[in-house]
């Protein structure tokens, strides 16, 4: 599913629903297959424990770098879609 969300970038429900924010489409692909990761990671892991980073880490190397670049144009993208 997917649809415009206020404050998230995507969610995975306890019931294996994976919701993505629509205005994920204006990321690089990169960017867009690590949320994807992120909230299918959660299908294993439910909490952002060390477990959780450890099977990120398995799939991505540099997945601190994309954290920190996922911000980055996530502010980006809110501030360009909230001046429209």
């Amino acid at each position: 599913m997917h649809k415009k969300m206020k404050t998230k970038m995507g969610s995975y429900s306890t019931k294996g629903n994976l919701t993505i924010n629509t205005l994920l489409k204006h990321l690089p692909n990169k960017l867009i297959e690590y949320v994807i990761l992120h909230e299918m990671t959660h299908s294993q892991e439910r909490k952002h424990n060390e477990r959780f980073w450890k099977i990120i880490s398995k799939k991505i190397k540099e997945h601190q770098k994309r954290e920190k670049d996922l911000l980055v144009y996530w502010f980006l993208v809110q501030t360009l879609t909230l001046s429209n």
